[in-house]
């Protein structure tokens, strides 16, 4: 079993499935707003097995319409 490395991966796959988007949407999205984030490496953010830099917080945030709160759980 793999350690968890993250704690938003769970609430990006939850928003992604709420706007009826695929990993490849999202990957597409991320880089509209200047970061590159592959499907391979969304998928390890989603299960909690890739870490997630601060810049990229901020653009799911951006992506999704959700404070970057709503991300972090609180």
């Amino acid at each position: 079993m793999k350690t968890r490395v993250n704690i938003v991966g769970e609430n990006i796959k939850q928003l992604r499935m709420q706007q009826h988007l695929r990993q490849e949407d999202v990957s597409q999205g991320l880089l509209n707003h200047g970061v590159y984030i592959s499907q391979k490496s969304l998928s390890a953010i989603e299960v909690g097995t890739r870490r997630v830099n601060d810049y990229e917080i901020f653009a799911f945030a951006r992506l999704f319409g959700v404070p970057v709160d709503e991300l972090m759980g609180e």
